[in-house]
């Protein structure tokens, strides 16, 4: 019997030869298929309106009889669709047939289709005479099959032969991967339709699947979608060895991930402009800092400038990315304030306009912002396709801008992107303005501090020189002081002390201190203990509660000078480092005197001691504070021997040189102290 499924009348005339030639037929409608199937049935003939519902025909027949042959007719515009299909579901027989309706030996082939099934009938019997299993199976409940339901599955699933030739695949695959319809058999170089990374991801995770089953791979796809592939083995039903690829869109998966990278990159970056622009006392160099944290965070290159209280461009800073740049953005540093309309982005930030953003900077806006056709040249160069600006802001007024900018083809800056930059710009324009006022009161402090420290006499018998170094990150202003003046007989005296503290009461102290003792040895023209203990008096009645260490030193006049030409130095040491001498001949000496009297503005009634050297031509004495020997690794001894072992190798030095090579050698960058000197060579 031939069971003749879903036929219309064209088709019943196209078979009707089968009938007539004593093939015995009969009809059934798809739905009522499971009824019609008895043990007379030897073969199927079905008429496919569509894949889908041919494959369920087809599925329903052979799980319920797995003898009867098979036959489909189907339309040869549908029939690559329907291989495809039938080749990637299960259940189905591997003798299945195709009869195309238009084909005039329709009626033969359909007859030789029906014999086929008549011989595997009777092996069937044969089978179940001899006690073997027969050609039938129970009858499976009509539904969804397996078939059906990869085919409408939201995972790609795709089947590849052992020499990377396409077996099957199912529709969500040939969406996601944009395979060939006609790619069955098809190598992996002929399958998609366009050349993408694509078929390089199922290249390698193909390969993968030898040795890494279940590996997973991830990889941009058409139209920005992000592809997970899962490569493993597997077998046909007829033993073939094959390779599944099971590919999941992973687009919003990735999305989330990028967004959340974004978001913790931006929020590092926020929290972190703060801390740029205090990291440094130097307002330019804060800026760099900063300019090097947001590029390429956040742009391709930025150019920042910073306003006066006029809203005038005081200085430029612009960073690139891309270190090939370098001169050019140094060249857009000189060249951009002077060449900038009022309509670009600094000028109109300058002139209170709020945060902004161009997500395309067109060539005619490019032309209203800078009319000079060789700068806007050099920016296009750089590249200017999207920008955005934002203001430096402090409590009261503008301090600066920031203009980020990126390149084509990097995408437009976004709304989001435009949020961080205004939250950056809020902070370092905060914490700019700290440190500018910081800057200013650090300048006036300094000003104040060395107008208190006068330049030293030019006697005719001796050179001096002095030199003062404020601390590298205090407010650059302290109790260091020297002082040196020829009393009225023509002695040298020499001064230098530390006011206990570092801040303005300090320096505003040793301002008092040093005008004291310049007035007290100048008008009553007493030794350095005198002179000391005058000092000591008028700090308890005039300044109580400061204490401070000094050394006072003096030069006897040249008159009284001895016959071989040595002159007399006396010096007294209130609790200071002592003094150095360095002979014109030989190693250089400590001045030490022990027991070191107290620190002045202690007990004032304490008698002080008075301490004598002989000092010959070309010899040096040098006083100096203790920020040029101490150091918070080692002890005072260390330090005293370190500068006397520099003193010795510097001897030859005029004073002058001999002096900045002192600071050069012994004061580290960061030193946390003043550091004073002040040296005398008899000529």
């Amino acid at each position: 019997m031939l069971l003749l499924v879903g036929l219309t009348g064209a088709l019943r005339h196209a078979v009707a030869a089968v009938a007539a030639s004593g093939v015995p037929t009969r009809e059934a409608a798809a739905d009522d298929l499971a009824s019609r199937l008895d043990a007379d049935v030897a073969a199927v003939l079905v008429h496919v309106a569509d894949a889908g519902s041919g494959l369920t025909v087809v599925q329903q027949v052979h799980r319920s009889a797995a003898g009867v042959r098979i036959g489909l007719l189907v339309d040869p515009e549908a029939e690559v669709e329907l291989r495809r299909v039938v080749r990637f579901a299960p259940d189905v027989p591997l003798d299945l047939e195709l009869f195309d309706p238009a084909d005039p030996d329709l009626a033969e082939r359909v007859a030789e289709l029906h014999g086929a099934g008549v011989a595997a009938q009777r092996h069937g019997r044969i089978l179940e005479q001899i006690g073997m299993q027969g050609s039938r199976r129970p009858p499976a409940p009509v539904g969804a099959t397996l078939g059906t339901l990869l085919e409408q599955a939201p995972l790609g699933v795709v089947v590849l032969d052992r020499d990377e030739r396409l077996v099957a695949w199912n529709a969500k695959a040939a969406g996601l991967l944009h395979l060939r319809t006609e790619a069955t058999g098809a190598s992996l170089a002929d399958a998609f339709l366009e050349p993408s990374a694509v078929g390089a991801l199922v290249t390698a995770a193909f390969a993968s699947a030898g040795h890494e089953p279940g590996a997973v791979r991830t990889t941009p796809g058409r139209d920005g979608l992000h592809l997970d592939v899962n490569a493993s083995r597997s077998q046909l039903a007829d033993g073939r060895d094959v390779v599944m690829l099971v590919v999941q869109d992973a687009t919003a998966r990735r999305r989330a991930e990028l967004e959340r990278d974004r978001l913790s990159v931006h929020v590092a970056l926020i929290s972190g402009a703060s801390e740029a622009v205090i990291s440094t006392q130097d307002p330019h160099e804060a800026l760099e800092r900063l300019a090097a944290r947001v590029v390429p965070t956040l742009a391709d290159w930025v150019e920042m400038q910073v306003y006066d209280e006029r809203g005038a461009t005081v200085s430029v800073i612009a960073r690139h990315s891309d270190p090939a740049y370098a001169e050019l953005t140094r060249l857009l540093e000189r060249e951009l304030p002077r060449s900038m309309s009022e309509q670009s982005p600094s000028r109109r930030i300058a002139h209170g306009e709020g945060p902004f953003l161009i997500p395309r900077i067109a060539p005619e806006m490019l032309d209203s912002f800078v009319p000079d056709a060789r700068l806007r040249a050099v920016l296009r160069d750089v590249g200017v396709d999207s920008a955005i600006a934002v203001p430096l802001g402090g409590h009261d007024r503008v301090l600066g801008s920031m203009v980020l900018l990126n390149r084509a083809p990097a995408e437009p800056f976004a709304e989001h992107e435009l949020m961080v930059a205004v939250e950056v710009g809020r902070r370092a324009g905060m914490a700019l303005e700290a440190l500018q006022h910081s800057s200013r009161q650090q300048a006036l402090a300094e000003i104040l501090q060395r107008s208190m420290l006068t330049d030293p006499p030019t006697p005719a018998h001796a050179e001096i020189e002095v030199r003062y170094r404020p601390a590298a990150d205090e407010a650059q202003v302290g109790g260091d002081w020297y002082d040196s003046f020829v009393q009225p007989d023509g002695s040298i005296v020499l001064s230098i002390g530390d006011v206990v503290g570092h801040d303005f009461r300090a320096a505003a102290a040793m301002g008092q201190l040093r005008g004291l003792l310049r007035g007290i040895g100048y008008a009553r023209g007493d030794g350095p203990a005198a002179m000391l203990e005058q000092l000591d008096g008028a700090i308890e009645g005039l300044l109580a509660g400061t204490t401070a260490t000094a050394v006072v030193a003096r030069i006897c006049p040249l008159a009284e000078a001895q016959p071989e030409g040595s002159l007399t130095m006396t010096w007294s040491n209130a609790g200071h480092p002592p003094p150095m001498l360095l002979p014109a001949h030989g190693r250089a000496l400590v001045l030490a005197s022990e027991p070191t009297d107290l620190i002045l503005g202690v007990v004032p009634e304490v008698p002080r001691v008075e301490h004598r050297v002989d000092l010959g031509p070309g010899d040096t004495v040098l006083l100096y504070s203790d920020g040029l020997i101490e150091r918070r690794d080692r002890d005072l001894d260390e330090g005293l021997a370190e500068l006397a072992a520099v003193l010795t190798e510097l001897r030859s030095l005029p004073l002058d040189l001999l002096c900045d090579q002192l600071l050069e050698r012994l004061v580290v960058a960061e030193h946390d102290d003043d550091v004073a000197i002040i040296a005398v060579r008899l000529r």
